[in-house]
Formats: C-alpha cells, sequence, structure tokens
C-alpha cells in the first residue's frame, strides 16, 4: 500500500501537467487503494489482474494490445509482466533493472539504486519521457466532504497506534510485545485523557487482543479496558477516517504508515527493518529508526531473520522524548 500511496502522488502530478493525458493502471485484485481513489482528484483506469490466474492474465494481454499504448512503465520488477511490456506496447518500454534479461530485453532501462527513496525510484523511470517535479511533498489529499468537516472540526481525544503489520509473507512485522507495553504506558503517563487505538489487519488482531489482556493484568494504576482498544476495521477506508481524525499517529513502517502520512501531518514513524532513507512518507512530525548495519533488508531477509533486533532496538523512551519535543500537548488537547 506504500507503494501505491507514492503512485497515486506520481498519477496526480502528471495529470496537472499533461491533462489530456490518458492513464490506466494495472493492479493485482488485492490491493485496496487503487478502487478507492481511481474516481477522486487524480481519475485513471483500473484494470484488475487476478494473481496466478492465466485466464485474467491472458485476458489481460489481449485487453493491452487491444489499447495500443503508447508507453508502460513496470514498477514491480516482476518477471510475469516481461510479455506485457515487450509484445504490446508500440513503442516504449520503461521498467526496473532487476535480471540480466530484463536489461538485454528492454528498450530503456532505469539504472536502481538500493540506497533510494521510492518516489525517486518511480521518478528515475518516468522523468525521461514525462518530466515531473520531485518534491518530497504530496499534492494529493484524501479531502473531506464539506458535511463531514463541519461535523468533524474537532480532532476526537485519541491517538492511534500501528504496531503491528503482517498483512504479507512471514515476516514477522511487530513492535515486539516489551517495547509495545512500554510505549502504550508511557504515553498514557506523558498524553493525559487520550484514548488509544490499535490498528492492524486481520492478522495484526491476535497480537493487538494479547496486548491489551496483558497490559490490564499487569498495572492496575491505569484503567486500561477504557482507554486501550484494538480497532478491527472493516476496510482500509475505516481505517483511513480513523487516522485521519486521531490527534496523533504512531505507526512502524506499514501501508498503514504512509495513508496515515497522506490524511493526517501528525504522523510519527519508526523504523527497524527498514529505512527511512528509502520510506519516510512526505507528511510527517518525525521519525525513530534503530539504524542497524543490516536495515534495510528484503523481504526474504526478514522472513528468514531469527532475531529482527532491529525491531527490539526501537526505544520507547527515546520516541516519548522527541514527540515531548515536537507536539505541542496543551494543543493537541484543544483539538
Amino acid at each position: 500500500m506504500g507503494d501505491s500511496v507514492y503512485l497515486l502522488e506520481i498519477i496526480h502530478r502528471l495529470h496537472a501537467l499533461y491533462p489530456l493525458l490518458k492513464t490506466d493502471v494495472l493492479s493485482t485484485a488485492g490491493n485496496p487503494l487503487f478502487p478507492l481513489f481511481k474516481d477522486y482528484q487524480c481519475k485513471f483506469g483500473l484494470k484488475i489482474l487476478k494473481p496466478l490466474s492465466p485466464i485474467s492474465y491472458f485476458q489481460t494481454v489481449k485487453n493491452i494490445k487491444k489499447e495500443g499504448y503508447d508507453i508502460i512503465f513496470d514498477f514491480t520488477g516482476m518477471p510475469v509482466n516481461i510479455p506485457l511490456m515487450l509484445l504490446f506496447v508500440k513503442s516504449y518500454k520503461a521498467g526496473f533493472n532487476t535480471a540480466g534479461v530484463r536489461k538485454k530485453s528492454y528498450d530503456y532501462v532505469v539504472s536502481i539504486e538500493e540506497n533510494i527513496h521510492i518516489f525517486d525510484n518511480y521518478l528515475h523511470i518516468i522523468k525521461p519521457f514525462l518530466p515531473i517535479t520531485d518534491e518530497k511533498r504530496f499534492t494529493f489529499f484524501h479531502q473531506k466532504p464539506a458535511e463531514k468537516t463541519k461535523n468533524n472540526a474537532k480532532k476526537q481525544r485519541f491517538i492511534s497506534l500501528v504496531l503491528s503489520s503482517n498483512g504479507g509473507g512471514n515476516m514477522d512485522r511487530r513492535l515486539p510485545r516489551d517495547n509495545s507495553t512500554r510505549l502504550i504506558n508511557l504515553i498514557i503517563k506523558n498524553f493525559p485523557g487520550y484514548k488509544i487505538n490499535l490498528l492492524g489487519g486481520p492478522a495484526d488482531y491476535a497480537y493487538l487482543d494479547s496486548l491489551c489482556g496483558g497490559l490490564s493484568s499487569k498495572d492496575l494504576d491505569y484503567d486500561y479496558a477504557n482507554i486501550v482498544c484494538v480497532k478491527k476495521t472493516k476496510n482500509i477506508e475505516n481505517a483511513m477516517e480513523i487516522l485521519e481524525y486521531s490527534s496523533l499517529n504512531i505507526c512502524i513502517d506499514s501501508g498503514l504508515m504512509h495513508i496515515s502520512s497522506l490524511v493526517n501531518h501528525n504522523t510519527y514513524c519508526l523504523f527497524g527493518y527498514s529505512s527511512p532513507i528509502n520510506s519516510l512518507p512526505f507528511n510527517n512530525i518525525g521519525h525513530h529508526s534503530s539504524d542497524m548495519d543490516c536495515s534495510p533488508c528484503s523481504f526474504y531477509k526478514i522472513s528468514s531473520c531469527q532475531h529482527l533486533e532491529c525491531m527490539k532496538k526501537i526505544s520507547p523512551e527515546e520516541i516519548i522524548c522527541e514527540l515531548r519535543s515536537r507536539v505541542n500537548i496543551d494543543y493537541l488537547r484543544l483539538r
């Protein structure tokens, strides 16, 4: 989802500069963001490809051939896209240089540096054909309808945390239990009067529920049952609304972190297995990184990593210390 947020920004910039440009996005059926935004500010066509379905694949190939696109950009680096790129685009083909066979096959190949921001990677592919600005900010925002804005003029008194994000692969992408518990307790102490929402996907609910259970049995100084709540959202739009109307969002690197950044500038980002150099969102009030030598690692390394020291070294005390210096607590209380 993080990549999708940056692609939405690129599409928005392209259409602002080239209003007659017709753009279609080819996406897998599981991506929730493109269907949500396709008729929004940056309008684009949407073609859905069902993964591992030969019928869907050949129907997509047939459709691409019929459309006769002038250029196709491949942002995925997936070998399955090579036939789409080579056979059915009229002139230019542009994509990631992820394999030797692709370097020999594509008309145009961009050299992608390992330690570079995702957005810059995309710009390296697009700018030789369609120059667009490379400012590190969002021009595309999720704007609220007037009635909704009026009803939610004041942000509610809650802070949202994204401490676990295990939607894909076998990665243990979460802030460890001890760190999570300390962070929650420090937030309660330093932001009195605020409730805390724990957000994640279905694969995270068991961990988040266990966090709540562990809190209530550990300390009787706080009424945790009325302070900390796991928000089991129905869909990405529901999660987006919670993040938008939070006074403050603290998120590990995840799709929800990028969505939070898109809808709420009061987003603080936590990096362990990833690096802010590669994927820090444009809108944020700061970030904390364990800054280990092995970071950033690929998803495959995360899958096989036996210790994830990078997540254990994220310090709740340092997070709160920096937040206290960056966030006007009295201002938050008024919202």
